[in-house]
């Protein structure tokens, strides 16, 4: 033993469980293991403990080297112990009452428990002497090695009662802690979902001041529109009326034309007229002469 090294273990409340199971108080033990099996034991301290197997566990009285290790099933992660006092609130009430009454008289010794990492075993000090924890020490003085076993049993049983209530208290506390962590977690993500429907919010107050200016401009085009609209019926029928006075225009020019050639024409056709007249005239001026010189020559 002296050449083992061996270290206690620290791990809250574990080591109080481990510092206090080893009286003769009785302690009911559940384990749920994986995939929902159920193994049932009875523990009367270290002395007295039970076989763990899955399909079998019963309370046997077996040696130190040959039993399994309670600290590894405890400790191991997959498993949820509870440990439960098998006696009622009565007679719980009734022991704290008595161990009250008889507590300047006597207090227990307990004895530690080692866990050896070599060989994976919970071994006591070979000496049998007290080994305690500091705050442990400050609070407990020398008594007598053999108080009556009644005194005993209530101390005891005031021992696994605080044990249990500290074992609970660690699990309210986690339960707290986990509930308070998923409290700010929501309380986090409800502020950034208020934040983001705030955005959302600004964003749909701009768009729809945005639909409402696109939705004047619209309306404002669509006057302009019409207004183009009247406008360009107009300058069609100016650009009708101005193809009809083009048209009338030539009309009048041909008009203007025709009759100056017709003028033209009326000065030529009274210029042939006149002189016809004249060489007529020159004609018979010219038969009178040439028949009054047949006169005069007969």
């Amino acid at each position: 033993m002296a050449s083992t090294k061996v270290q206690r273990i620290m791990t809250q409340p574990i080591n109080l469980i481990f510092r206090f199971l080893q009286s003769k108080t009785r302690i009911q033990i559940w384990l749920f293991e994986q995939k929902d099996v159920r193994i049932e034991g009875r523990i009367i301290g270290f002395d007295e403990y039970m076989n763990l197997v899955l399909d079998d566990a019963e309370e046997v009285n077996v040696k130190k080297k040959s039993r399994k290790q309670l600290g590894r099933i405890l400790l191991k992660g997959d498993n949820i112990t509870l440990m439960m006092n098998t006696f009622g609130q009565e007679d719980e009430e009734t022991a704290i009452a008595k161990n009250h009454h008889r507590r300047n008289s006597f207090l227990v010794p307990i004895p530690s428990f080692h866990f050896n990492h070599d060989n994976d075993q919970f071994d006591k000090e070979e000496n049998g002497s007290e080994v305690i924890d500091s705050d442990a020490e400050s609070s407990l003085s020398y008594q007598p090695p053999f108080p009556p076993a009644q005194a005993k049993f209530e101390s005891d049983m005031i021992v696994a009662d605080l044990v249990f209530r500290s074992v609970d208290c660690e699990f309210v506390l986690h339960e707290i802690t986990q509930v308070e962590k998923h409290a700010n977690e929501s309380s986090r993500k409800i502020e950034l979902q208020e934040g983001l429907l705030e955005l959302l919010e600004s964003e749909r107050l701009i768009l729809l001041n945005e639909n409402a200016r696109m939705g004047y401009k619209v309306a404002s085009l669509m006057e302009e529109n019409k207004g183009l609209s009247l406008e360009s019926l107009f300058m069609k029928r100016k650009v009708a009326e101005l193809a009809r006075c083009m048209l009338n225009r030539r009309e009048d020019h041909r008009v203007c034309v025709l009759s100056r050639k017709v003028e033209d024409l009326q000065g030529q056709i009274y210029g042939l007229e006149r002189r016809n007249k004249e060489y007529y005239e020159q004609l018979l001026k010219h038969e009178e002469e040439k028949k009054n010189r047949a006169k005069i020559g007969k």
